[in-house]
């Protein structure tokens, strides 16, 4: 093909190239396009650093692409909706795709009979060996308390007294607890209520200061 004729070819290729990217359907696929490559790129790395914090330590075989995919899926599955930067919380949220790490509970829950006897044990499975409560009894006097909550912790017995008028649980006790394990350097933190949940996540010093002031967590000492 003669020079001329090439140039001519590609110069009316270019025009409708430019043709077609001028087509609403066409502009709105390349704004979509940019959005999901947006989200994925900050899902990837917002996963590389709560790894670094010590979470997602159970999925160590996959990549940190394959896992944000992984709990992109899942989380719109559950939800119906994506996981996207720009919501309020979604660092949270995603961390709590790890329930190795948060323990979470709505907050208008109403507390059941043995409710402080669970959520000792869902406290100590994300504790990561610092809270141990072993022969935990639960005990209430009446419907409105007092209740009395006893285990043995180190080889100590221990017993807690929530506020029995409540008619949710009593975070307060994560105070007494965090003395208990002061001595192992990690301690249990709240997070500000999300989407109508109680989120409670075990950290050390360090860690609250990364979570809170480079990530922008609202956690707080019970």
């Amino acid at each position: 093909m003669p020079v001329h004729d090439l140039m001519s070819s590609m110069s009316s290729l270019a025009t409708r190239l430019r043709a077609a990217l001028a087509q609403p359907w066409t502009r709105r696929a390349a704004a979509t396009a940019r959005a999901e490559l947006r989200v994925r790129t900050w899902l990837v790395r917002a996963v590389e650093d709560l790894r670094r914090l010590g979470f997602f330590a159970g999925d160590a075989d996959l990549t940190a692409a394959e896992l944000a995919a992984q709990i992109q899926a899942d989380y719109l599955a559950e939800s119906g909706r994506p996981l996207a930067e720009a919501r309020a919380h979604t660092d949270l949220l995603l961390a709590k795709q790890d329930p190795s790490r948060v323990w979470c509970q709505r907050s208008s829950d109403s507390r059941t009979a043995n409710s402080y006897a669970e959520v000792l044990r869902s406290w100590a499975e994300i504790s990561r060996g610092a809270f141990d409560p072993v022969f935990i009894e639960e005990r209430q006097a009446s419907p409105r308390g007092p209740i009395t909550v006893k285990f043995v912790h180190g080889g100590h017995d221990v017993a807690l007294h929530p506020n029995g008028a409540r008619s949710t649980l009593d975070l307060t006790i994560l105070g007494p607890i965090n003395h208990l394990i002061a001595a192992t350097g990690i301690w249990f933190a709240v997070h500000e209520p999300c989407d109508d949940e109680v989120v409670v996540i075990a950290v050390t010093n360090t860690e609250f200061e990364q979570l809170t002031r480079q990530r922008g967590w609202r956690l707080r000492a019970p």
